[in-house]
C-alpha cells in the first residue's frame, strides 16, 4: 500500500539536506571572501612592502599604515624598527667621519 505521508517525510528530508548544503557552501564562500579581503589581501601588502625595503636596502622608507587592526600595528612597529635602524646607520656613519677625521 502506498504511503502518502511516509513520500512526504522523505521529501522533506530531502529538501532540508539541499537546504543544508546549499548554506553550508554559501556560508564557506562568505567567510573565504573575508578571510581574503581582511586578512590575506593586507598581509600580503605588508609583506610586498617589507620585502621592497629589504631588496632597495633603503632604511629611510615606510611601510603603509591603514587600519587600527593587528596588522596595522605590526606595520607601525616595523615602522619603529625602520626608524631605529636608520638612526643606527647615521650614528655609525657620523662615528665613521669622526674616526677618520682623528
Amino acid at each position: 500500500m502506498p504511503r502518502g505521508i511516509y513520500q512526504q517525510g522523505q521529501n522533506s528530508m530531502l529538501y532540508f539536506m539541499l537546504l543544508l548544503i546549499g548554506a553550508g557552501v554559501v556560508f564557506i564562500a562568505v567567510v573565504l571572501l573575508l578571510l581574503e579581503r581582511l586578512v590575506l589581501s593586507p598581509l600580503s601588502r605588508l609583506s610586498a612592502s617589507v620585502g621592497n625595503i629589504g631588496a632597495s636596502g633603503d632604511s629611510s622608507a615606510r611601510v603603509m599604515v591603514t587600519g587600527s587592526d593587528e596588522l596595522s600595528s605590526l606595520s607601525n612597529d616595523i615602522n619603529g624598527m625602520l626608524g631605529a635602524l636608520e638612526r643606527s646607520h647615521k650614528a655609525l656613519w657620523e662615528s665613521e667621519e669622526k674616526f677618520k677625521r682623528l
